[in-house]
């Protein structure tokens, strides 16, 4: 399997680097062998399944198709990350407008927005 990868990611340059994912499952198999698609979790697989699935996979190379297989089978068996909990909203988190300090909204013509952006700029226009 990773023979294969190997021969598909060499096929064009700059692979590897477009895809971090597959290149480090090629060091993982070539350190590991299969064993390693046990063990990642699911980001990782899918990020591995979309990269490969991505590629044009030789009809006839039956070791690129079983590594497909495999991190598909492995994707389906990782359970689903839960949603993250939402964090409970309590009334006196919210703002009740009870301050000295108001928020001010008012119409302002264009020449005034632009004098205000100006003031605001951190560089400054050289003259030609």
């Amino acid at each position: 399997m990773r023979q294969s990868l190997s021969h598909l990611l060499d096929q064009a340059p700059g692979v590897r680097q477009a895809l971090p994912h597959l290149a480090a499952l090629e060091a993982a198999l070539e350190e590991h062998g299969p064993s390693v698609l046990g063990g990642m979790s699911r980001p990782v697989l899918v990020k591995l399944c979309s990269q490969l699935s991505g590629l044009p996979l030789p009809n006839d190379d039956p070791p690129l198709h079983d590594l497909l297989e495999r991190l598909m089978r492995a994707l389906e068996a990782s359970s689903p990350q839960a949603p993250p909990a939402q964090r409970a909203v309590h009334l006196h988190d919210l703002s009740d407008f009870l301050t000295d300090d108001k928020l001010m909204v008012a119409d302002a013509s264009y020449t005034d927005f632009a004098a205000a952006a100006d003031e605001m700029a951190t560089t400054r226009r050289d003259p030609l």
